[in-house]
């Protein structure tokens, strides 16, 4: 769930990490950390946009659900469901055309 941060975030370093003379640094966050409030949106927000451009629709009846169709009238399924994608349909090519574009997108 590492989505793009639209503010800059600092967190004050943890107990047992703060080295002795460094005790008043801080760390700027480049990119969201599962545990910020912010991180569901901005990932969300991400994965929206990626299914978008691999010529995904979102479900007018579920936001969660994604549907793509092919010309051989292969469909494919995607829900998400908080950090986790369900993916199916009833082409095996497809289905791991996707696996592989959202693993490469979502790192």
């Amino acid at each position: 769930m590492n989505g793009e941060l639209k503010e800059e975030v600092y967190l004050v370093q943890r107990e047992g990490f703060v080295k002795q003379g460094q005790e008043n640094l801080v760390c700027r966050l480049k990119k969201d950390l599962y545990s910020l409030k912010q991180a569901p949106r901005s990932w969300y927000v991400k994965i929206d946009s990626l299914f978008y451009e691999k010529g995904f629709m979102r479900s007018k009846n579920d936001p969660n659900l994604y549907i793509k169709e092919d010309e051989g009238k292969n469909v494919a399924l995607i829900f998400v469901y908080v950090d986790d994608l369900v993916i199916r349909g009833n082409a095996c090519t497809l289905i791991e055309e996707i696996k592989i574009s959202c693993h490469m997108n979502l790192r």
